[in-house]
């Protein structure tokens, strides 16, 4: 068993294979999994995937995106405007074509960026139901519902096993402050 140092709390909703479990356990870490959301598949965005050509836009700003339309029979053609390097690499390793990844760490940049550049052009924003909706005029804008969250009970002694813990999305951080107020763990 791994000292409780190295030990780390991992509140996303996936399985104990998932991206986040296993790249912690690559580096050595002992992950406990205790989800503090769960999701729920809203829409499957196969039919708006399906019409998107090379040239529009897919917007996908989180991994859970990412990870949602990898999963669905769709082409990989329409260029692709992520948030963040991880959704980046998680992007292209499935086969997209990024060609924009947001300077800054929020959707403002991705929104920010085709508002300047490509606002006349077909834009399909596959997004969380709790995602913000994009500030500016988009003339030929598709959004698409893929997923909600919903809070989950995590273990009550789930933060006292763990060293770390991951809030991997506003939805991980709410649902935390709701069931536990203040942790005294690192994120």
């Amino acid at each position: 068993m791994a000292s409780r140092t190295s030990v780390i709390w991992v509140t996303r909703d996936e399985d104990e294979d998932g991206p986040l479990c296993t790249a912690l356990r690559a580096r050595g870490l002992e992950v406990v999994l205790d989800p503090l959301v769960r999701t729920i598949i809203e829409s499957d965005g196969v039919e708006a995937a399906s019409t998107l050509k090379r040239e529009h836009w897919l917007v996908l700003t989180s991994p859970r995106s990412v990870e949602l339309v990898s999963e669905m029979a769709v082409h990989r053609e329409p260029r692709v405007a992520v948030v963040g390097e991880t959704s980046a690499h998680l992007a292209r390793a499935r086969g997209f074509r990024v060609k924009h990844v947001a300077p800054s760490r929020c959707a403002e940049g991705v929104w920010r960026y085709l508002s300047r550049e490509h606002a006349g052009e077909r834009i399909c924003f596959m997004r969380s139901r709790k995602a913000a909706m994009p500030e500016g005029y988009f003339s030929h804008l598709d959004v698409i519902d893929l997923y909600d969250t919903a809070p989950r009970q995590a273990g009550a002694d789930t933060p006292s096993r763990a060293m770390l813990i991951t809030l991997t999305s506003g939805a991980v951080v709410k649902a935390c402050v709701d069931q536990f107020g203040e942790l005294p763990l690192p994120a």
